[in-house]
């Protein structure tokens, strides 16, 4: 599914470079649920935008489903991400003046993947999933923070993506809420759907496949959770 070969990133401040991934590869199959773990400054949000194509590699190629996103421009790139891949962020970042409903439909009507006859049974499909449908015609701003990730989820997952990018989805949520949405991360992997989710929640980790911890921009462990062996 995924396909990381030698990834570094490189800022640069005049003649000063600063690099943030050192030679990173990596290698995460269809149906996985990989959580990646790291603490501030190790390379994970830098990871996260170069696997989402928001950001270029300074040097390495990234594959994923056979697409080598590093040969698109920013155009093909936008395209691209709308169709195969789903992003929830830590703030939801829902439209405040669109409903819940109309959230979920938005994806569906800018990238055209789906058929129009077919989206607004598929948007209550999605709320029927992460069980929010009788919340469908209300505003974000009437649910609570666990509600609007929710929702933020069946979002992410409009177009029928394979592929779910994650960063700090239960940062801003309390641990009821947070274990709602880590369930429904694992009811994706079992549908076949891989997951990469970022956190600093330790607790987290027992739940998910595959631990990938960064440190100073390099991976210092990759490990399967249930077994605790050595991933490759």
């Amino acid at each position: 599914m995924i396909s990381l070969k030698g990834i570094e990133k490189i800022y640069k401040n005049g003649s000063i470079e600063y690099p943030v991934l050192k030679n990173v590869s990596l290698e995460i199959g269809q149906g996985e649920f990989v959580i990646i773990m790291g603490k501030s400054g190790s390379g994970k949000s830098t990871l996260l935008n170069i696997l989402t194509g928001v950001d270029k590699p300074t040097k390495g190629e990234v594959v994923i489903d056979k697409t080598n996103i590093g040969n698109y421009d920013e155009g093909k790139i936008a395209e691209w991400r709308g169709g195969n891949l789903g992003i929830i962020f830590q703030f939801f970042q829902l439209i405040p003046t669109l409903s819940v409903l109309e959230n979920i439909l938005l994806p569906m009507d800018l990238v055209k993947k789906i058929p129009s006859k077919d989206r607004m049974s598929r948007a209550m499909q999605l709320l029927k999933k992460v069980g929010l449908v009788d919340h469908a015609y209300k505003m974000p701003s009437a649910l609570s923070g666990g509600e609007q990730q929710r929702v933020a989820i069946a979002r992410a997952l409009a177009n029928d993506v394979q592929l779910i990018v994650a960063d700090e989805p239960t940062g801003n949520l309390d641990s009821k809420n947070a274990e709602i949405i880590f369930e429904l991360f694992n009811k994706l992997k079992k549908e076949g759907k891989t997951v990469i989710m970022v956190t600093h929640e330790r607790e987290m980790i027992k739940g998910a496949g595959r631990k990938i911890l960064l440190k100073d921009g390099e991976i210092v462990e990759d490990t399967l959770v249930e077994k605790e062996a050595k991933v490759g």
